[in-house]
């Protein structure tokens, strides 16, 4: 549905992308992660038809890329893009705001989608404000809305939900997610939220000084463990030694039993219950400290046992 080739951008003399190359499939959900300056919201832009300073080709349901500069307005067509830039008819009402995505509808729907999206958004109760008069964040979940209500075929979110609190964005997710399974939206997203991408994303680019350095799924990238900074990213990594070996592995990577080669001795420290699961804390070698998660108590245990061999090539 969408393929990228080698693209390049360069800003004031500062390379931005690095040989970008990449395919998503129709409906598939793709998280983009990498710190700041590396390049997500660049190509998110890039994707959305609002930067057209770029080298390399874009083709979009098997169409060349038309840029801004071609364009009597910026954007592609069957592609929205939420960020920062609300991009709001400011002078309009909330709920007319809504409803000037519409236009492809028929009249007798137009409403009631409104109105289902001013709900879900919790914008029902200023619906006939004008969008200028709104609260930043408030504008931030009009600008969500009106990409929604355009109902596009790719929907690119730029930390979209970054200042909304957890219920709200939870059940905003919810709905986009849903919207991926019923009408297959192809999704791509920029967020730290860990737990949010490695439950719905398909792949994970790991972006890092302007190239794709990671192309995974999320199982893959969570246990990936060649480049330490970006597995801390998903959670807590153990670090012992194991034979004069160091190796690295999850707080879930170990068994009860197992071969003496692989067995580690551990004196308990202490343990946090977080619901769903026990954390416990333990030392190794007298030195080391890991991490393991149960579904029940192990602060008895006393020997471990890791069948992973990690060296990390980066730490």
């Amino acid at each position: 549905m969408i393929s990228l080739k080698n693209i390049q951008l360069n800003l004031e003399g500062k390379p931005i992308l690095k040989g970008i190359s990449f395919k998503i499939k129709k409906g598939e959900v793709i998280a983009i992660i990498g710190k700041s300056g590396a390049g997500k919201s660049s190509l998110l832009k890039i994707m959305g038809g609002y930067l057209q300073q770029f080298q390399g080709q874009i083709r979009f349901q098997k169409q060349n890329y038309i840029g801004p500069t071609n364009r009597l307005l910026p954007g592609l067509e069957d592609v929205s893009i939420v960020n920062q830039d609300f991009t709001l008819d400011i002078y309009h009402t909330v709920r007319e705001n809504v409803l000037l995505k519409m236009e492809h509808l028929p009249k007798e729907i137009r409403e009631s989608f409104a109105e289902e999206l001013l709900l879900l958004l919790e914008l029902h109760e200023i619906a006939d404000q004008q969008a200028i008069k709104c609260s930043g964040g408030e504008q931030q979940r009009l600008s969500i809305a009106r990409a929604l209500a355009s109902e596009p075929q790719v929907l690119l979110l730029d930390e979209s939900m970054v200042h909304l609190d957890g219920y709200l964005r939870k059940k905003i997710m919810d709905y986009i997610f849903q919207l991926n399974k019923i009408r297959k939206t192809t999704l791509c997203f920029v967020s730290h939220q860990i737990d949010e991408i490695i439950a719905h994303s398909d792949r994970i680019f790991y972006l890092k000084d302007g190239k794709i350095e990671k192309n995974l799924t999320p199982r893959e990238m969570f246990y990936q463990m060649e480049d330490l900074t970006l597995a801390a990213l998903f959670g807590p990594v153990n670090r012992v030694k194991l034979n004069g070996l160091w190796i690295f592995f999850r707080p879930d990577e170990y068994s009860l039993e197992g071969i003496e080669s692989q067995r580690l001795k551990l004196e308990f420290k202490r343990e946090t219950f977080y619901g769903a699961y026990h954390q416990s804390e333990f030392q190794v070698n007298g030195k080391e400290r890991i991490l393991l998660n149960s579904i029940k108590s192990i602060a008895h245990v006393t020997d471990i046992y890791i069948e992973k061999k990690n060296e990390a090539f980066n730490g």
